[in-house]
Parts: C-alpha cells; structure tokens; sequence
C-alpha cells in the first residue's frame, strides 16, 4: 500500500538472476504501478558493466555458443582459423563447452586482466589492465557512452583490451575501413 501511495515511487530490478518469472513479476509490478501514479519511475540494471553495450553489438552475425560449437564442430569446412576470447565474456561458459573448445584446433587468443579457466586453455593471453589501471568506454545502463579513468598508475607498462584489439585490427586489416573506425 505504500508503494501505490508514494509520491514518487521508484521501482529497481534487474536481470542477473536470468529468471524469467522474476522479469517477468517485476515488469507487471512497474506497470501496475505507473498506471495509477504517473509520477513513478522504474530502472533496470545490467548484471555488469557493459551488459547492455554488449547486447547493442548483437547482430545478425552473432553466433550465439551453440552456434559457435557447430562451426567448430564443421572446421574443416570453416574459414575460421582462431577465436579472440575477450576479458571474462567466456567465464559463464560450462565446462563442457570449455572443453569443447580446448579440444578444437582453433588457435584461441585470449585478452584478460586475470587468471581464468579461459586463460588457462588459450594458446596465446595478452594481459589487459584493469578497468582501475586504464581508462576507457562503458555503455551504460541507459545505453549510453559513458567514460571511465584510471583510478591508480599500473605497476607494469601494460595497455587497455582496446588498445590491443585496435593494434590487431591494423595488422590484420591494414588500411581497411575496420581499422579506420576503430580510431
């Protein structure tokens, strides 16, 4: 009853629990709500930084990981060669699929500020700096850009993933357009 006789009552959930129900009962509690007070608000948030910049690169060529383990299962038919594995987006993997790509001749290149089963099974770890140590770009809970800064000096000469993943571009691409909108 309180809720409902708010002035401006502000609703706050999330999606890490993946729970459907959940997403779903807090969806129909935000519309209950805004429905009889047109001064509520509701928010909600992303289970890490980035989630939502992430989900704006989906596409069309986006393999999901099953989608993944039938290229790597069809590689003699596949023009795929190797995969980048970027900082932790591989640490919701099972095991299984982790061991599916271990088993895989696919040269796996791994980006990461820490010790992970990923980085463990990777054929080449570029270390990364942190978020504290480097500075950067978020795409925040409201899709928007926002910038972050290094928080302290790194303690070795050490470069951000998207540096690193700007210097590949280059070698790869050269001159290509990728590398040019990667500036």
């Amino acid at each position: 009853n309180k809720l409902l006789n708010a002035k401006k009552p502000l609703i706050i959930g999330g999606w890490s629990s993946q729970c459907p129900q959940l997403l779903k009962a807090a969806l129909e509690l935000i519309d209950a709500v805004t429905s009889i007070n047109v001064n509520a608000c509701s928010l909600m948030v992303a289970p890490q930084s980035n989630s939502v910049g992430t989900l704006m690169l989906l596409d069309q060529h986006t393999l999901s990981f099953e989608q993944l383990s039938s290229v790597i299962d069809n590689e003699s038919d596949s023009k795929v060669d190797g995969l980048i594995l970027l900082e932790q987006e591989f640490s919701q993997l099972t095991s299984s699929q982790l061991a599916k790509l271990q088993k895989t001749d696919l040269t796996l290149i791994a980006l990461d500020h820490s010790n992970s089963r990923v980085t463990e099974m990777a054929d080449l770890v570029i270390p990364v700096a942190p978020v504290t140590e480097g500075d950067g770009h978020f795409v925040n809970y409201q899709g928007l850009v926002q910038a972050f800064y290094q928080v302290h000096p790194s303690q070795l000469p050490i470069m951000e993933s998207w540096r690193w993943l700007n210097l590949i571009a280059r070698s790869l691409f050269g001159s290509h357009p990728l590398s040019q909108q990667l500036n």
